[in-house]
């Protein structure tokens, strides 16, 4: 096994730094995108937003190495797709809201 560069991994650092320091922004664009689909719940595009906040919080998140963070991400994408796919399928605003406020609270 090769040892890693350090110059390299003061890079990745600096980088997952930067990741955990967008936290709160990517949160507030999740937040918004949530009160978006409640003030209209059937509106395809508020979901493709919602949607699109969770998938791009999900890949990022894996890379910087905030894997717990990224998994659950990644199912919420899945569960607002899944209200996509099944038209009349109710988004889980309040499930989804208090996934939101625990990372708010523990990033």
């Amino acid at each position: 096994m090769t040892e890693a560069d350090p110059a390299l991994l003061a890079q990745l650092e600096l980088l997952k730094q930067k990741f955990a320091g967008s936290l709160p922004a990517r949160l507030d664009k999740i937040d918004a995108a949530l009160d978006a689909c409640a003030a209209a719940p059937a509106d395809r595009p508020s979901l493709a937003a919602l949607s699109a906040a969770f998938h791009s919080l999900a890949g990022s998140a894996g890379i910087f190495g905030f894997d717990a963070l990224g998994e659950q991400a990644r199912r919420a994408e899945l569960q607002v797709l899944d209200c996509i796919d099944n038209a009349g399928t109710p988004v889980p605003l309040a499930q989804l809201r208090a996934l939101a406020a625990a990372w708010r609270d523990a990033h």
